[in-house]
């Protein structure tokens, strides 16, 4: 949303119409209506403090299993940490959390060329998942990290989960406990694609 007076309206219409945009597309417009009307609510306004919440909870939990929050906290909903005190780098850590079944994805640090992980808690505040599942994650971000080997799919399928942690409270445990109500995409056994939605638990 751009905001100006009228010597500029002209100059900036022109600059989105047609250079920029070629229509105005009424699917966008109704989704930011309806992004706004939500934003608007004392619902939304609780759900925002949710996801900082639990920001910080995830923060401390990832410091605690060694990796290196680069502010020493979070006020947003975006937490960026550096596996490097684990001995890794950020696109380690990235491939050995995906062989554990948990994605994200690297990120510039401030400082060096070196790359850490970025995650946030928008979604998983909008799956239900509170702060005692944020500590729960940080301790399996820990485990994959630090013994990626011990967290293969087929360790995973037989129910060796590292340091303790039980099959049922693993990371297909949180998805079994919160399911993500959205869209889901199905390969047919023609090859075609099939997208629908689905209100059942994530699968590993």
């Amino acid at each position: 949303m751009i905001l100006c007076g009228a010597e500029l309206a002209e100059r900036i219409d022109r600059a989105v119409f047609p250079f920029t945009q070629g229509g105005a597309q009424m699917h966008t417009v109704a989704a930011k209506a309806v992004a706004f009307g939500e934003a608007g609510t004392p619902a939304y306004t609780l759900y925002a403090h949710q996801v900082v919440a639990r920001a910080r909870v995830l923060a401390a939990g990832l410091e605690a299993e060694g990796f290196e929050v680069t502010t020493g906290g979070t006020d947003t909903h975006i937490i960026v940490a550096d596996p490097a005190p684990l001995g890794v780098d950020g696109r380690t850590a990235r491939e050995r959390l995906a062989a554990a079944g948990m994605v994200l994805d690297t990120c510039a640090l401030p400082y060096g060329d070196a790359r850490g992980i970025r995650l946030g808690t928008a979604a998983v505040t909008t799956q239900g998942m509170d702060e005692g599942d944020m500590a729960r994650i940080a301790a399996l971000f820990g485990a994959a990290v630090r013994e990626p080997g011990r967290w293969t799919r087929s360790r995973r399928r037989s129910g060796s989960w590292p340091c303790g942690i039980r099959r049922t409270r693993g990371r297909r445990g949180l998805c079994n406990h919160h399911p993500y109500r959205g869209v889901l995409v199905q390969r047919l056994g023609c090859g075609a694609w099939m997208v629908g939605e689905t209100c059942g638990a994530a699968r590993a």
